[in-house]
């Protein structure tokens, strides 16, 4: 599995590609539906916020940013009905995985999405 470069200041957030470059986060990002197109901004603003501060994803207070999966340490960022799954790289200083983007409709992050997560950080 290759990483690509998502935003790279003081922290760095990574998301997972095929080996032809092809990557979930940025097709869910540009393939996303009209009417979530403010959501998805905010989250890329919330990115690029935690990115340029020293704290990173702990900038953000439990309501925008927590874990999900406190044994897998993964945690997810959200902006209203977008949430993305995320972990600590184990091999890089002040580096994040964004592992697995979704809207959510239900009160519980969807295992499906979690399975994915774990797989990424496990690979």
């Amino acid at each position: 599995m290759k990483l690509k470069k998502v935003i790279s200041d003081r922290w760095t957030f990574y998301t997972p590609c095929t080996e032809d470059g092809a990557c979930e986060l940025y097709s869910f990002l540009e393939n996303i539906e009209r009417k979530y197109l403010a959501d998805r901004d905010g989250l890329i603003a919330k990115l690029k916020a935690a990115a340029t501060n020293d704290m990173g994803p702990q900038l953000f207070n439990t309501d925008i940013c927590h874990f999900v999966d406190e044994e897998n340490r993964i945690f997810q960022i959200r902006h209203r009905t977008i949430r993305l799954l995320m972990f600590y790289s184990t091999k890089e200083k002040k580096a994040i995985i964004c592992a697995a983007p979704f809207i959510k409709r239900r009160t519980k992050t969807p295992p499906e999405e979690l399975r994915k997560a774990r797989d990424i950080q496990q690979q």
